[in-house]
This record gives structure tokens, sequence and C-alpha cells, in this order.
């Protein structure tokens, strides 16, 4: 609507439903490349043995891992359809916030517990390492704060959900690699 109700005033109503179609367009793109992006976790969970081996299946035509993609799809029409869009927008911006912060924590983590280690050598150094790091958890957390009670809320059941189906599925189902296998 903005940018009809901008293109038909300055320009004409012509190109301002060509630019409202476009903008469609876009933002179907992006919710497909995000629906995309999202269904990754679970593929990655799944062939780590932390989820049913299923939702690690790829499609023999397209390679994806389609009941993965078809799950985020499911879930993410559910939130769509359920919740205001204000909120719906809340979850997702916190949940990237909290998946930057403990990526942020995993490398404190993986470089102070491997140092020295014959699996983990990585090849690029952070710059002003672990401070970059820590103003990165500190900052995105303070982030989900801001954000207010229903992104805390979302980021507390996220927590709640990752961590029970851990104890609940992954713990049980897991196949610990050893360390000649991490380093092939």
């Amino acid at each position: 609507d903005p940018i009809f109700a901008f293109f038909d005033a300055v320009a004409s109503t012509r190109v301002g439903i060509i630019l409202a179609l476009l903008a469609v367009l876009t933002m179907i793109s992006g919710a497909l490349s995000g629906l995309l992006a999202a269904s990754r976790f679970l593929f990655a969970m799944a062939k780590d043995k932390l989820l049913p081996d299923s939702l690690s299946e790829t499609n023999n035509k397209f390679e994806t891992p389609h009941w993965a993609i078809i799950l985020t799809a499911v879930t993410m029409a559910v939130c769509i359809l359920t919740l205001p869009v204000k909120d719906v927008a809340k979850l997702a911006s916190g949940f990237q916030i909290m998946v930057i912060v403990a990526l942020n924590v995993s490398v404190i983590v993986l470089r102070r517990e491997n140092n020295g280690t014959d699996w983990y050598q990585p090849t690029f150094k952070s710059p002003l390492y672990p401070y970059v790091q820590i103003f990165g958890t500190i900052a995105g957390a303070y982030l989900v704060i801001i954000m207010g009670s229903k992104a805390i809320i979302g980021a507390v059941a996220a927590v709640i959900i990752g961590v029970s189906t851990y104890y609940i599925y992954g713990k049980k189902n897991r196949e610990p690699v050893s360390k000649q296998e991490l380093s092939e």
C-alpha cells in the first residue's frame, strides 16, 4: 500500500500498480528464502541425529530436505494465521538475534575449551577476540529485552522447546563422533 500510494501520487496509477505487484513478488521471494533458510536448522539437526531421520531426507528430483521444509512451512503458516503480524515479526527477529547470540557464545566456548586440539583448527581469527563476541552477546540479549515481553516469551519458549527436544529425543539418539572422524 505505501508503494502504491507514493507512486500513484507522484507518477500514475499504472506505475503504482506495477510497483505494488513488484513489491508483492519481492515479499513472496523473501518469504520463500526465509522458509528455506529456517528449514536448514531442522535438516542439520536431523543429520546430527538430534531430530528424527525423516527430517534429513532429501527429495530425489530437487535434492531439498522436503520434510524439514514442509514442517517449517506448516509452523510458519500456523503462526502467521493465528498471531498478529507484529508479533510474528517480533518472534522472527528475536529468534534471529538469539541465533547470533548463540554463535557468539559458541565462538568463545570453542576457542577456549578446544584450544590446542587437533580436530579444531580454525583458519580465521576474529579481530579483537573475545571482545567482539562478548559485545555481540550482551548487545543481542539487550535487543531481545528491549523488543518487549512477547520477544522475551518467544525466546524463553524457543530455549525450552530446544532443551526439551534434546533431552527427550536428541540425547538418546545422538551418535558421538570421535576426534579422528572430526579431523577427516
